[in-house]
């Protein structure tokens, strides 16, 4: 993954999570196109690298709750390759939930993540 690049996390309403890369434009002078919130397995900009695809384990759901970007296929999370959010965003709070449990994972701006 290149150096200052954003990039997101998407989180599809299945329960699939992971990287979601734009496609690369059309015209090389336009700017990348946002990305559709389906997780990607490879970047259109670096076929090299492979990514996973993950599946939340089955009886679990998960949702971003507050924060986050509204994206075509779910909802997602961008931060800079550095993993802070970028400047101006607000905290995001991903939901987990089980049968009986709910656990919050919340991110802040300078990348730090708890879970509560």
């Amino acid at each position: 993954m290149s150096k200052n690049k954003n990039v997101t996390i998407s989180f599809t309403s299945a329960g699939q999570y992971g990287y979601d890369f734009p496609p690369n434009p059309t015209n090389p002078s336009d700017p990348p196109p946002a990305p559709d919130g389906t997780p990607d397995s490879s970047d259109p900009s670096d076929p090299s690298q492979s990514y996973y695809v993950e599946t939340l384990p089955s009886g679990m759901s998960g949702s971003v709750t507050n924060g986050g970007v509204t994206l075509t296929n779910g909802k997602g999370i961008t931060y800079t390759s550095r993993g802070e959010l970028p400047i101006g965003a607000s905290q995001v709070d991903i939901v987990l939930t089980s049968a009986s449990k709910t656990a919050t994972v919340s991110v802040n701006l300078r990348g730090q993540v708890w879970v509560h």
